[in-house]
C-alpha cells in the first residue's frame, strides 16, 4: 500500500515538472524512496523488486539481513546488497555490489563468470577497476583510477598507465664529493615505457643482464635458468619488463629530469605527487 502511494507521489511529481524518465528510472526512484521510508518509520517493506522490460530484460533486486537476536532497542547495522541483471541473446550480464571490508565495490559478471570489478583497495588507498578473461583466476589487467606509484626499488617507482604502458620515476643519489661540488644531492628521472616498441628479441637481451628470461615463444618472465614465473598476473609480468627497460635506457632517454639538493627538497616534490619516499 505505502508502495502504491508513493509510486503515484513519483509519477504526479514527473509531471507536474514536467520530466521524463524511463520505467527503468521511474523503479530506481522508487526503490531508493521505498528503502529510505522503511529506514525513517521502521516498517517492515519488503526491498526485493523484480523489473521485465522485455529485451534486453533488467531486474533490480535488494538484500537486506537483519540479526534477530539483538536486544531490543539496539537497531542493527543493516547491509543491503544491491543486483542488476540484464537477459541478452547470449546470456545474463549481472552487476551486483561487493561488502568486503577492504575492498567494497561493484563486480560485473557474465554468465556468472567475474570479469570487471570496480573497487576501493584499501592497500593502496585508491579506486581500482580490474579485468580478467574468461578462464583466468588472477586479473589481467588492473588501473588504478588515482595516480598510484608502486615502490620496487630503492628510490625506484612504478605507474601502471595500462596493461602495456609504465612510468618509471629512478632516483639517483651523488656520491658525497660531488653532491658537495655541484650544491644537489639527488637526480630523479622519469621514463615512459610502452612494451609494444620493443619485440620479443630486444625484451629477451634487455632483461637477461638482471637475471631474468623469456619462456620461449611468449612475454612471459622467469627466473633465469629455471621455469618459474616471477609474477602471477600479466600485468606485473610486463611492469619486471619495463623496469628492465627503464633500468637500461632511463640515462639516455629519460623525459623529465630534476635535481634536488636535499632530502628535504626532494621529499616535498615526492609529497606533492603522491610518492611516498619511504612506503
Amino acid at each position: 500500500m505505502l508502495r502504491s502511494a508513493l509510486n503515484q507521489m513519483i509519477k504526479e511529481y514527473l509531471e507536474q515538472n514536467k520530466i521524463e524518465l524511463t520505467p527503468a528510472q521511474v523503479e530506481q526512484a522508487l526503490q531508493g524512496v521505498v528503502y529510505a521510508a522503511q529506514e525513517t518509520i521502521h516498517e517492515s517493506i519488503p526491498i526485493a523488486v523484480s523489473l521485465v522490460l522485455g529485451s534486453p530484460s533488467v531486474s533490480n533486486t535488494s538484500n537486506v539481513e537483519e540479526d534477530q537476536s539483538v536486544p531490543e532497542g539496539i537497531k542493527p547495522k543493516v547491509e543491503v546488497t544491491s543486483t542488476i541483471e540484464v537477459h541478452t541473446p547470449k546470456g545474463l550480464i549481472c552487476a551486483h555490489s561487493v561488502l568486503e571490508e577492504n575492498y567494497p565495490g561493484l563486480k560485473v559478471t557474465i554468465n556468472g563468470e567475474d570479469l570487471v570489478a570496480v573497487e576501493y583497495d584499501s592497500e593502496r588507498n585508491q579506486h581500482v577497476i580490474c579485468v580478467w578473461k574468461q578462464g583466468q583466476e588472477e586479473p589481467a589487467y588492473v588501473y588504478g583510477v588515482e595516480d598510484y606509484w608502486i615502490k620496487t626499488d630503492d628510490f625506484q617507482y612504478v605507474r601502471v598507465d595500462s596493461p602495456t604502458v609504465f612510468t618509471i620515476i629512478d632516483i639517483t643519489g651523488l656520491p658525497p664529493e660531488i653532491a658537495d661540488h655541484l650544491d644537489e644531492k639527488y637526480i630523479l628521472r622519469m621514463m615512459t615505457v610502452d612494451l609494444e616498441e620493443y619485440s620479443t628479441e630486444q625484451v629477451s637481451d634487455i632483461i637477461k643482464p638482471y637475471g631474468y628470461e623469456l619462456i620461449p615463444s611468449s612475454r612471459v618472465v622467469v627466473i633465469e635458468n629455471t621455469s618459474a614465473s616471477v609474477e602471477s598476473t600479466t600485468i606485473d609480468n610486463n611492469r619486471i619488463i619495463a623496469e628492465c627497460i627503464a633500468e637500461t635506457h632511463i640515462a639516455s632517454e629519460s623525459e623529465l629530469t630534476l635535481r634536488f639538493k636535499d632530502q628535504s627538497e626532494l621529499n616535498q616534490y615526492l609529497a606533492a605527487h603522491q610518492i611516498d619516499l619511504y612506503e
